[in-house]
């Protein structure tokens, strides 16, 4: 354990494509692929936690697998559900959803010309 600090680990299998990309990433930064991958996570955890509503959540939460990770039936359920109210009409635009969610869009960089 370094520093005495208590670690985890955690095994992840990643699709080729993003392992190579992460491997390049790796050499040309000059760090452990373990720092990398910490980052990330990191990273990806404080997203979440400054979510300010259980709507962005929700949305968050019906990410679709990956293609090595078949549907549940519980999400085989979801997904027949959720189209069923779409043909309904039961949906949101992007717009509105966004605007439900507080999601405000950062300005673009303008056009070198």
């Amino acid at each position: 354990m370094a520093n005495g600090k208590q670690t985890h680990v955690v095994a992840v299998s990643l699709p080729k494509e993003l392992f190579r990309d992460l491997e390049k990433l790796r050499t040309r930064l000059f760090r452990k692929r373990s720092e990398i991958v910490k980052e990330a996570v990191r990273q990806y955890v404080e997203q979440y936690r400054h979510a300010k509503n259980d709507a962005y959540w929700a949305a968050r939460e019906a990410a679709i697998p990956y293609d090595d990770e078949p549907y549940t039936e519980k999400q085989k359920v979801a997904v027949r559900r959720a189209k069923a109210r779409v043909r309904g009409g039961e949906f949101l635009t992007l717009d509105e959803f966004n605007r439900k969610v507080g999601y405000v869009a950062r300005p673009g960089r303008p056009k070198r010309r």
